[in-house]
């Protein structure tokens, strides 16, 4: 008895050790670490006639609700694991309308221990769907240009099933197909998008149409069959002085309207300003239709290029010029008889303006010559292009000697 008593003792023992070994080479070699999975929330088993829908808005929503599951593991394990080994799953089979906070259940494998999960539940709400068929109406946005007029609004069909939560269908009052007028002078036929509107005319959102859009042809015709005119443009002020409009020219020169009279004048533009004008311009300007008239224009404006150019003509114009003696000899002095002269210049108006900017004098070359009176020319340098009329200029001169001892003018003009 004693020896089995013995015999247990050290099985028992033995076993405290093997369990001390094992646990001592798990924790060193394959330790236990933590790891958090963002695992997406699966939504399942709603009831029948049921819809999810926006706590707030109340429009059908398909919620996006992620988990972040916190586990723990052996080292080795953990390594192997990703986000797709964990489900996390929402029911809702036991749910019926309202809003609920329904838990997330998740499961992951069994080698890993759940620490904590956040959120563990998610809030939902429940409405129950309704679905009606209603008839497309049309819906006129704006009005044809004048002139034009709508024979014919056909839809390819006119049924349409609407369909939502309980709430907001009880928001639809009509389905319409809105048709866009503004700025159409023709028949045509293309995919309108309908909408759902409540009894204000307001869009009514979280519905769904089937069909969502319609195919639809509008007819489109003139009241009258179109005229033709010509167009002139129409101007006021005049270009700069010295400067002229030349080649005038524009487009189009003939535009076709529809009026509810014959127009048998050429319409005239709105006025383009020259006045001061020194450079060639473009100008788009509308046409304007005379008074007392309604007309709607197939082309409104009209693009017009102005050149402008200096006059060419040559002008005459008189100029003051001062005398101005050079080279007179050493211990003498001159006067001139007239100190200034009046001459004649002739130029374009472009060549005349560089007058303005220049320093022009009539010089009087007094080489070589001594005391007394003399008819001497005088040379005028003018700027590029301009010419003296008639003949050169002549200006008496007196030189005469300097007084013994005095101080004598400079060699200049004297006199009035």
């Amino acid at each position: 008895m004693r020896r089995l008593r013995t015999s247990g003792l050290q099985f028992l023992l033995a076993l405290m050790l093997s369990l001390a070994l094992w646990t001592y080479v798990s924790f060193t070699q394959n330790p236990t670490e933590q790891r958090t999975f963002e695992v997406p929330v699966n939504i399942t088993n709603p009831k029948p006639g049921l819809l999810i829908v926006d706590p707030a808005s109340g429009e059908p929503i398909e919620p996006a609700v992620v988990t972040s599951v916190q586990v723990t593991a052996p080292q080795i394990d953990l390594r192997e694991l990703v986000t797709s080994n964990f489900t996390a799953t929402a029911d809702l089979s036991p749910y019926d309308e309202g809003l609920h906070n329904v838990p997330i259940r998740v499961r992951g494998p069994n080698s890993v221990r759940q620490r904590s999960q956040t959120p563990a539940a998610m809030q939902v709400r429940l409405e129950p769907e309704e679905t009606r068929t209603l008839t497309i109406t049309t819906q006129l946005n704006n009005q044809l240009p004048f002139l034009f007029e709508l024979t014919d609004a056909s839809l390819a069909t006119d049924q349409v099933v609407a369909s939502g939560p309980q709430n907001l269908m009880a928001q639809v009052a009509q389905v319409v197909a809105p048709i866009e007028l503004q700025g159409q002078t023709s028949s045509f036929t293309r995919d309108i998008d309908l909408l759902a509107l409540n009894e204000d005319g307001e869009p009514v959102t979280g519905i769904t149409l089937a069909p969502d859009h319609v195919k639809i042809n509008v007819q489109i015709e003139t009241r009258v069959g179109p005229q033709r005119a010509s167009v002139l443009p129409k101007f006021r002020g005049q270009p700069a002085p010295g400067y002229t409009t030349e080649s005038i020219d524009w487009d189009p020169k003939f535009v076709e309207f529809v009026a509810s009279e014959a127009i048998s004048v050429p319409l005239e533009t709105e006025p383009i300003d020259l006045s001061g004008k020194t450079e060639s311009f473009t100008q788009t300007v509308r046409i304007i239709i005379p008074n007392g008239i309604q007309a709607r224009l197939l082309t409104e404006q009209v693009t017009v290029s102005v050149p402008i150019v200096p006059f060419e003509i040559p002008s005459n114009v008189p100029l003051f010029v001062p005398v101005s003696p050079t080279n007179l000899g050493q211990d003498l002095q001159v006067t001139a008889d007239p100190p200034s002269l009046t001459i004649t210049v002739s130029g374009t108006f472009e060549q005349l303006s560089q007058l303005a900017n220049a320093t022009v004098q009539a010089t009087v070359d007094l080489s070589g010559l001594g005391p007394g009176t003399y008819q001497v020319p005088a040379g005028v340098q003018l700027p590029p292009g301009l010419q003296i009329v008639g003949d050169a200029p002549q200006v008496t001169v007196t030189i005469t000697a300097k007084p013994p001892g005095g101080q004598s003018p400079a060699p200049t003009t004297e006199g009035g």
